[in-house]
């Protein structure tokens, strides 16, 4: 059985692997930590429907800078459908990104 650390060490391990290396080979650009303080609003403003459509949108932006059979490998490791363009994978992988940030299924 593995520990927790060796999950990590281990690329074949981590279903998300590849979505990490996607996003840490891509440095932010100016618009991307523009668009990132758009998220510093105060906690008593916060909506949780707008939190949920803004972090999609958000994710869905990054993914779209990634070529698509990079895309369709992220989906085939996290068990998603691998069919469709570029954009609804990007759509799918975000969905399926907001939806375990709150530790729902897939």
């Amino acid at each position: 059985m593995l520990s927790y650390y060796s999950d990590f060490r281990t690329p074949s391990a981590s279903p998300y692997h590849d979505t990490y290396q996607i996003i840490r080979s891509q440095p932010f650009t100016e618009q991307d930590w523009a668009e990132a303080s758009d998220y510093d609003a105060p906690a008593d403003e916060w909506d949780d429907a707008e939190y949920d459509r803004q972090m999609h949108v958000h994710l869905m932006k990054m993914y779209a800078k990634t070529c698509l059979m990079d895309l369709r490998k992220v989906c085939k490791g996290r068990k998603l459908r691998v069919r469709g363009n570029k954009d609804e994978l990007a759509d799918r992988l975000a969905s399926n990104d907001v939806s375990k940030m709150y530790g729902g299924g897939g």
